[in-house]
């Protein structure tokens, strides 16, 4: 080994960061478990550039049952 530890650099954290988001997704959305890698790094390029507090707000309407909305 030997070598220096090197900083974290901000694309290094984001890499680790979606792909962390992807696994997760995966696990808690079962659809998602059927759909390509190309999907789920759709969803996660969504994520980050949305956010996530816009993205749950426009999801809010994609709800169809009524019981699902409360």
């Amino acid at each position: 080994m030997g070598g220096s530890l090197k900083a974290p650099t901000p694309e290094g954290l984001v890499g680790t960061g979606g792909l962390t988001l992807g696994v997760y997704l995966v696990h808690a959305v079962p659809a998602l478990r059927m759909a390509g890698a190309p999907v789920i790094a759709g969803v996660v390029l969504i994520l980050y550039v949305l956010g996530v507090d816009a993205f749950c707000q426009w999801s809010e309407g994609a709800r169809t049952h009524e019981t699902e909305k409360h």
